[in-house]
């Protein structure tokens, strides 16, 4: 009664190279899984609300060669023109280091510029040129489409009910008590 070749530790040097080669070369598939019903948590729904609005405001913004996150700061500094960088950051709710990063790329595209400031000589102002103020004009109205697009399974009402729920959400949790809090101060030196 020949169960055939070895298989486990006992199995001959070459017959586990071989089975070896095998497993790294096709690896198992997985059997297909059950669509689970995803459980009604709001941090994982406003997460995933959050994915589908930045994939949907990248897609929009390509053809600008925009990320959200630069249209967000440059719509900050279009109401607050010669903004230092911190104070942006701040309003962007970001930290100081990415908003520099993000800051330099704009500079170098044209869209920004940055100079020195008047009573500290160590902080960066930023202000738009004009083909910041253009591309800026052209986001808006890609930001617009995209936003009426996301929101159109809701009726006016609705609109008005959810954004007044999150922004009670957001005030509650933006009164320092909140994990995030320290996002929402300028960094103070020292």
């Amino acid at each position: 009664m020949n169960a055939g070749p070895k298989s486990g530790p006992l199995a001959a040097p070459s017959q586990k190279a071989a089975r070896s080669a095998r497993d790294k070369a096709a690896p198992a598939s997985t059997p297909a899984t059950e669509r689970v019903k995803l459980p009604k948590s709001p941090g994982f729904m406003v997460r995933r609300l959050h994915q589908v609005f930045v994939a949907s405001f990248h897609q929009k913004l390509e053809p600008l060669g925009l990320t959200p996150a630069q249209v967000t700061l440059l719509s900050i500094v279009r109401v607050n023109p010669a903004i230092d960088q911190v104070s942006l950051a701040a309003e962007a709710v970001l930290d100081t280091s990415t908003v520099a990063d993000v800051v330099r790329r704009m500079a170098e595209r044209g869209l920004v510029k940055r100079e020195a400031g008047v009573v500290d000589k160590r902080t960066r102002t930023v202000s738009l040129t004009p083909e910041g103020h253009k591309v800026l004009a052209q986001a808006q109205i890609l930001v617009h489409d995209a936003r009426t697009q996301l929101m159109a399974p809701l009726s006016g009402a609705e609109l008005e009910q959810f954004l007044g729920l999150l922004e009670r959400l957001l005030v509650a949790h933006e009164n320092g008590s909140s994990p995030w809090s320290r996002l929402i101060e300028p960094e103070k030196a020292g």
